[in-house]
């Protein structure tokens, strides 16, 4: 009869972010278990809080699947004699435990053998379990884990308590000095007692206990009660879901309580208020119609009263004067003047400076601002001037929640002394998108800089040896770069990017050894190449386009979507594909050369040349306008002579000069395709 298994681990306070992945992490192993062993079951659901982590395996099986195995005994022909077992077959079945009668025969390389089928031994499901959840357990994974005890266990927090049923039967083990038992505890503060659970009501239990195991309802109740506190003031919370999420990991029963500040406040920028909230707080801000109220809600562990409202309350009141204070001095120097100050900040020991590598910014965003449409160049140079001025203010110097807010504060500093809003945007922009997640910069000429400040970093970095390696990029040049494409593409930006490495390089006055550029080009490529992966680009396709050309991110994209709308044709994009490939077979090896039309004997040879001269005009047309699935579709006219050449010309001939003059042809041929993609990088399914 299938049972279901319940285990939970009670703990001190484990981490907010360790939770997920713990708990994921925990069922994992479990399935990995029963998989090897045999158990089956069917759904698996993981809960968690702050003090427990929790795994439910329904419709668990009682022991292990049965399992035939086959055992070879001897030939036939020494087993049986005139149709009697002999000694030696009574000796096999005596051995693997069967009856005579039960002995089969099954021929091996073509010689006949007695077998045996054996039912292997199954053991019960409470027996393996008692054998392995202390490993399983033991490799849970989280970022960081603790000795707390004499045996040395490695957990995230102190174990305090276990729970293991599979059913109604206990599975007995221990793990760092505690036996797992049928008890689990309630809320710490209003409930600490221990509560005898059992899989059909652990939910439930727990609950009257005030503990919300399941995160997805704890979360739900939460943000409805935020919802609810907000509308008390006639407005609604500013709800970030990491927020949210991270201060639902925080408590096991929710409770709200709303405070309020001082109005004055509000004349501080919204992100700064919101900053100082949610950053060490975990508060959630009210806003009415878009605009700040002077409330904030937090959630609390406990029931609450005035005392703890007005704690929270004096707390971010400290925070907001620090953050008033810092407006107010930092108000007081123009951003312009801030400028020279950059001199003081080292930004890398062999790069310089921030004001050496704001004078790289403005050059290398005017080059940029030179070669795309419709920008305006005084907005580029001043917003690049004025982009890292704010690292000086002690907002963001000194206000350690507030580091997060640069380009947003020097924007806010600028738009206060009368800066011009486009050049504010370019401040603030130029950070952006600081992840996936994040937005484009609001206007070209923030696009500009923000490129700017990507290369330069890129570069800069892998002339002075921080290069990304495996898993580790300190710098960020992974997310930096990535970010450099989704700008160039998204604003319809083209750059080569081979001259703006030249470039950057040059105005970094780095002697680049022979092997750095190639490295940077390399690091390049595989992020456009993950970058169309990431866009929906099959990584074949995405291969063969950048094998013929990376340079330009925004024409390999274009090329690269519109390959995977002409592959909708699946039969006709395979002939083509395979035409391409015996083309590119037989002409591994060959130098190149010029094709003889006087030469061309053959009407299926002559045929393919006409044709490729006739089309490679209005290609080229088209491959201007950017209408490479039009391209494409001129090019697979080419495929049936290609085909014909292949099925009635010895393309290989005796003569060397028929030889190497077809060998030509179909070398010019592919040089049509290969404008577009190397065919040959495609994977045919």
């Amino acid at each position: 009869m299938a049972r279901t298994l319940l285990i939970e681990i009670g703990t001190e306070e484990i981490p907010a972010n360790y939770l997920g992945n713990a708990a994921s992490s925990f069922a994992e192993g479990l399935k990995n278990l029963f998989n090897s062993e045999r158990i089956s079951y069917s759904t698996v659901e993981t809960l968690f809080t702050p003090r427990r982590v929790t795994v439910i395996f329904q419709d668990v099986s009682e022991e292990q699947g049965k399992i035939i195995k086959k055992i070879k005994g001897p030939p036939i022909d020494a087993a049986f004699k005139d149709g009697k077992p002999t000694s030696s077959a009574e000796g096999f079945a005596g051995r693997v435990g069967i009856p005579l009668d039960s002995l089969q025969t099954e021929k091996f390389n073509g010689r006949e053998y007695v077998i045996a089928l054996v039912e292997e031994e199954s053991r019960v499901t409470t027996g393996i379990l008692q054998d392995n959840l202390q490993n399983i357990i033991k490799n849970i994974q989280f970022p960081k884990k603790m000795r707390w005890e004499e045996t040395n266990f490695l957990f995230a927090r102190p174990i305090r308590w276990i729970v293991a049923l599979l059913g109604d039967e206990q599975v007995k083990f221990s793990i760092a000095g505690v036996k797992s038992g049928k008890s689990s505890r309630g809320h710490r503060l209003l409930a600490p007692e221990s509560i005898e659970v059992a899989t059909g009501n652990y939910v439930e239990r727990l609950k009257d206990s005030y503990v919300m195991v399941d995160p997805n309802d704890r979360k739900e109740k939460l943000e409805k009660m935020i919802r609810g506190k907000a509308k008390e003031v006639g407005g609604e919370p500013v709800l970030r879901e990491e927020l949210l999420d991270e201060v639902t990991n925080l408590i096991e029963y929710p409770f709200v309580i709303m405070g309020s500040f001082d109005r004055k406040f509000l004349n501080l920028p919204k992100k700064v208020i919101i900053t100082a909230m949610e950053t060490h707080q975990r508060y959630f801000p009210v806003k009415k119609d878009d605009k700040l109220v002077p409330y904030f809600i937090s959630a609390v562990n406990n029931i609450p009263d005035d005392s703890v409202i007005r704690g929270n309350e004096k707390v971010l009141m400290a925070r907001l004067e620090d953050a008033g204070f810092y407006w107010e001095v930092d108000k007081k120097i123009p951003l312009s003047e801030r400028v020279p100050e950059l001199s003081g900040i080292m930004w890398h020991k062999s790069l310089g400076t921030l004001l050496d590598r704001t004078g790289r910014l403005i050059k290398l965003s005017e080059w940029i601002g030179e070669r795309v449409d419709d920008v305006d160049l005084k907005v580029i140079m001043e917003g690049a001037r004025l982009a890292k001025a704010d690292l000086t203010t002690l907002m963001i110097r000194d206000g350690k929640e507030f580091t997060n807010l640069e380009g947003y504060i020097g924007a806010c500093y600028a738009l206060e002394e009368g800066v011009s809003e486009e050049i504010c945007k370019v401040i603030e922009g130029h950070y952006r998108p600081r992840n996936a997640m994040d937005g484009l910069p609001e206007t070209k000429e923030a696009g500009v800089v923000s490129l700017a400040d990507r290369i330069d970093l890129v570069v800069g970095s892998f002339l002075v040896g921080e290069k990304p390696t495996g898993s580790r990029d300190p710098l960020g040049l992974r997310q930096a770069f990535n970010g450099f494409i989704r700008i160039v593409v998204g604003f319809g930006f083209e750059i080569s990017l081979k001259d703006l490495i030249e470039r950057s390089v040059l105005e970094l006055s780095i002697e680049a050894n022979t092997e750095i550029v190639p490295e940077i080009s390399k690091f390049i490529k595989d992020r456009i190449e993950g970058y169309l992966q990431s866009v929906g680009i099959r990584y074949d396709i995405a291969n063969a386009v950048l094998s013929e050309g990376w340079d330009n991110v925004l024409t390999a994209t274009i090329i690269a979507k519109s390959m995977m709308e002409f592959r909708k044709d699946e039969k006709e994009f395979e002939r083509l594909v395979i035409g391409q490939k015996r083309v590119s077979n037989i002409l591994k090896g060959w130098n190149g050369g010029e094709t003889d039309e006087s030469l061309l004997c053959e009407s299926e040879e002559k045929e393919l040349y006409r044709k490729a001269r006739d089309i490679e005009p209005n290609l080229g047309k088209l491959l201007k306008r950017r209408n490479y699935l039009e391209a494409l579709s001129l090019l697979k006219k080419l495929r049936p002579f290609i085909d014909n050449l292949f099925d009635n010309v010895l393309v290989m001939a005796d003569d060397d000069k028929l030889r190497n003059n077809r060998l030509a042809l179909l070398y010019y041929v592919r040089s049509l395709f290969h404008l577009l993609a190397d065919f040959e990088e495609i994977v045919i399914d």
